[in-house]
């Protein structure tokens, strides 16, 4: 059983809350060194921080789980069922919602842990690739 989205953005944030006072550390001293410099190495502060980026890869995959789960529950008719046979049988389609993952890891976090506000809002990107496939990577 897959978590539900819900769970899955609790714990993310926990592990960002307890991440947030070594990124603060890290960045003070990042700006100590190199003053002003440091925004041109590191445009979103300590948003880019490579332990920031795999946090929210994690959870963001995660969520892709959620969401390829639910697709395959609302698709796994049985295909030696005949078309006609299916006739007059509610369609379940609008049973599962597809989850968009910045909605869960950037944008409503504001709502849920203020206290990450300045984090997330260096998050002005989505580390994640896309092969040919259309599969993340």
């Amino acid at each position: 059983m897959t978590d539900s989205v819900e769970t899955i953005q609790s714990r993310y944030i926990a592990e960002m809350k307890a991440l947030l006072p070594y990124l603060e550390d890290w960045w003070s001293g990042v700006v100590a060194v190199y003053g002003d410099a440091a925004w041109k190495r590191w445009p979103t502060g300590y948003s880019g921080h490579p332990r920031v980026l795999a946090v929210f890869r994690k959870y963001y995959f995660q969520i892709e789980a959620v969401n390829n789960a639910a697709i395959e529950r609302s698709t796994g008719d049985d295909p030696q069922t005949p078309d006609e046979e299916l006739w007059g049988e509610e369609d379940d389609a609008d049973d599962f919602a597809v989850e968009d993952q910045a909605d869960w890891l950037i944008f409503s976090i504001l709502d849920e842990a203020p206290e990450l506000e300045d984090l997330v809002n260096g998050l002005c990107f989505v580390p994640i690739g896309m092969q040919p496939d259309e599969e993340p990577v």
